[in-house]
């Protein structure tokens, strides 16, 4: 076979391969499963490394090979994961008491169409660097920044949840700045 044969193979066994993970990564970590059947999040470790491997060095037929047992693999650690009866932790929920927003934060975007699913479009995704710059450009933040690295089990709690903001630091105006 052609070396644009064995290209053409390997991309379509990558994206056959991604579209199994995804199965479970909208869902599920590999430490969740790792919890749930240490030993067949091994053996998917292993199957992941032997993939890999051919598809950097390895035959068409090899690419082939362990691409369908990657996918077979993917399919069971699903049916595995469902059976238990695991919970959903490729994503973190977040929900504000006061406004009733919520939020679902999560690195594997394929997470985002499980939140939908769940619960509709009612529910903001991001991801980490989504969040990281959301809350670096807030000017409310720095402070929450400060005191949460000098305390770090220090929690943002609303006290008050009944009653309109009062600015972005929460304080009255004449508290703000005591010296001004």
């Amino acid at each position: 076979m052609s070396a644009a044969g064995d290209a053409a193979s390997v991309r379509d066994w990558i994206a056959q391969t991604a579209k199994a993970a995804t199965a479970f990564e909208r869902r599920w970590t590999a430490g969740a499963l790792k919890r749930v059947d240490a030993g067949l999040a091994k053996r998917l470790r292993l199957q992941l490394d032997d993939f890999n491997e051919a598809t950097l060095s390895g035959s068409e037929s090899d690419v082939e090979k362990h691409g369908a047992a990657t996918c077979r693999g993917y399919a069971a650690v699903v049916r595995v994961m469902e059976a238990a009866g695991a919970p959903d932790d490729a994503y973190l929920e977040g929900w504000c008491a006061r406004t009733g927003f919520r939020v679902a934060i999560a690195n594997q975007r394929a997470a985002a169409d499980r939140v939908a699913e769940l619960h509709g479009r009612q529910v903001c995704f991001v991801t980490p660097d989504e969040v990281a710059a959301i809350l670096a450009g807030l000017e409310g933040f720095k402070v929450i920044d400060v005191i949460k690295r000098q305390f770090p089990g220090a929690e943002v709690i609303d006290f008050h949840p009944d009653e309109p903001a009062k600015g972005d630091s929460g304080l009255l105006p004449d508290q703000r700045n005591p010296h001004a």
